[in-house]
């Protein structure tokens, strides 16, 4: 096999045994190798965690698998490699983010079910101690969160009934040496809200005055108090550029990117135009620019830290639709959120980080779930929904109407963790799989459903009703 790769690497082609030639001229060789782990590990410094002394163990851990490099392979071999790159051994911080990477799906999926997780510090240090091994770095990691939180969380599920909105906090007793779980009950019904979620897009006209009539019907419903709004994020087009470098105007992008006719931008923008009267709103719609809206959308979910999201959004729609600015540009965004009263320096931060990137998509993979790529989207307790900017009127009956529907089965959904009807559904469920005979703990009945994203079922037999599809993008 070296004779081989000496052949590669001295001639860039090698030829076989019946003279046919195969050509890495344009190639580049990637080789990898775990040659050196096993003398680590017998000395006992595993290329995992890092000790106290950082430098030291570095220098160590590279002078051991020079040497067995250097043993394993001959020198006119390791002449001919370019360059030879090693891997340095984690840090905590980066168990941290690996463990943080690995609960987003977890927490992705508890919070389908209705409940909330979150872990202490300490929980983190055992999560990231067990999931850690010399030998095989953190591969283990998933086992152990398995086997430790999702497992656990699985028999507290059955063995509390749990409600809807319930947290569970996971932490770690260091007397015990065990992870340990408390729920934090949700409020009492009386502090209950219903859950009114919008999918909207910052580039979308028909979101802006969706919103606005959104508002004007909240004005008019009785039981505004016990509404909850969440802003969920949705992108168009998220290929257009970013960073101050959309395309002016915006009838000159539909021309030459959507291939619209005249005829057809003037009557929609006409449209836009008698729409946005109605609504009490001036529309620059012709003179607005066409930018990415995924830095407007990060900015939007900082903003719901501290609960300025909804005014963060009003800014920038108001910016795009009235003012005809570059939404994308940072200085833009850097404005908006500090009159908003988020700090400049974190908002710098967000903006050149990966924050809340992650959440983007998952936002536009619950609409995709739910069967829509139509924005806006108001989804009213799960129940009912408006697609478009639809007239006031309509959003004040469907609110009532959800409401109503949200406060009869209120009561029902208090009881929904009653530990022995859970028990012969997921039974009955599993029998129905043909999996039952292959498991014998309750705990893991439900560890699978949890991972697999089946309990949804169980804890909701709701309908979902789409309704006047008017109006949208």
């Amino acid at each position: 096999m070296f004779n081989i790769l000496l052949q590669i690497l001295d001639e860039g082609h090698v030829t076989d045994s019946l003279g046919r030639k195969i050509d890495f001229k344009n190639s580049i060789l990637i080789m990898t190798s775990n040659i050196g782990t096993r003398q680590l590990k017998d000395f006992g410094r595993g290329i995992g965690f890092k000790t106290d002394d950082d430098v030291s163990d570095t220098e160590y851990s590279r002078n051991i698998i020079m040497k067995a490099l250097n043993k394993a392979f001959a020198p006119e071999f390791l002449n001919r490699v370019d360059d030879i790159v090693m891997f340095d051994q984690l840090s905590k911080d980066s168990i941290y983010k690996i463990i943080d990477l690995e609960l987003k799906g977890l927490y992705k999926r508890i919070g389908d079910l209705g409940f909330k997780v979150t872990l202490t510090e300490p929980a983190k240090e055992f999560i990231a101690n067990k999931g850690y091994d010399v030998q095989f770095g953190a591969r283990p990691l998933k086992r152990a969160i398995q086997k430790y939180i999702e497992d656990e969380m699985a028999e507290l599920i059955i063995r509390t009934g749990m409600k809807e909105g319930d947290t569970v906090m996971v932490d770690f007793d260091s007397e015990k040496q065990l992870i340990v779980m408390k729920v934090n009950e949700k409020a009492d019904e009386k502090n209950s809200k219903m859950k009114v979620e919008v999918w909207t897009d910052i580039m979308c006209p028909y979101c802006y005055i969706g919103k606005i009539h959104y508002e004007k019907a909240l004005q008019q419903f009785e039981h505004a108090g016990e509404v909850e709004l969440e802003w969920k994020a949705y992108q168009l087009n998220p290929d257009l550029p970013d960073k101050g470098n959309g395309y002016p105007p915006l009838s000159e992008y539909f021309a030459k990117n959507a291939g619209y006719t005249e005829e057809k931008i003037n009557s929609m923008f006409e449209g836009v135009n008698m729409l946005a009267g109605q609504a009490g709103v001036v529309s620059n719609l012709p003179n607005a620019i066409a930018a990415n809206t995924r830095d407007a959308h990060r900015l939007i979910k900082l903003a719901a830290k501290i609960g300025m999201d909804t005014a963060v959004l009003a800014k920038l729609t108001k910016a795009y639709f009235e003012e005809a600015k570059d939404y994308s540009d940072w200085d833009l965004l850097t404005s908006i959120g500090t009159d908003s009263g988020l700090k400049e320096d974190e908002i710098i931060r967000m903006l050149k980080s990966d924050d809340y990137l992650y959440e983007i998509k998952q936002d536009m993979q619950e609409a995709a779930n739910l069967g829509f790529d139509t924005v806006p989207t108001f989804l009213m307790d799960r129940r009912q929904a408006i697609v478009g900017s639809e007239p006031v009127d309509l959003f004040v009956k469907v609110l009532n109407k959800a409401y109503g529907n949200w406060k009869k089965t209120y009561r029902r959904r208090k009881y929904r963790g009653d530990q022995q009807r859970k028990i012969l559904f997921i039974r009955r469920y599993l029998r129905n799989l043909k999996i039952l005979n292959s498991f014998s703990s309750r705990n893991i009945y439900l560890g699978l459903l949890i991972r697999k994203n089946l309990l949804f079922y169980l804890n909701s037999n709701r309908r979902f009703l789409l309704i006047y599809f008017r109006n949208s993008c």
